[in-house]
């Protein structure tokens, strides 16, 4: 069964714009059918993340990692 996903960087957002903690918003999340999250990989390194996902009713559904590619087009020899 597929769930409805949300970006957990758009929790903090949410955070922000309603000054509510990121509990409140996992929370106003999961209330509207949210229960899986989509976190960026350094996010998943604080343990306590894990543990509030879970007593907020949410899992991580994917896990994201971003890159600074160089910009420069590496000489490839055929």
């Amino acid at each position: 069964m597929n769930g409805i996903n949300i970006f957990y960087e758009h929790i903090f957002e949410a955070c922000e714009q309603r000054s509510i903690s990121v509990e409140k918003a996992l929370l106003a999340a999961k209330s509207f059918g949210i229960d899986g999250l989509e976190c960026d990989c350094w996010r998943l390194e604080d343990r306590n993340t894990m543990s509030l996902f879970e007593s907020c009713g949410m899992k991580v559904s994917s896990v994201y990692q971003c890159f600074d590619f160089p910009h420069e087009e590496e000489n490839i020899s055929e």
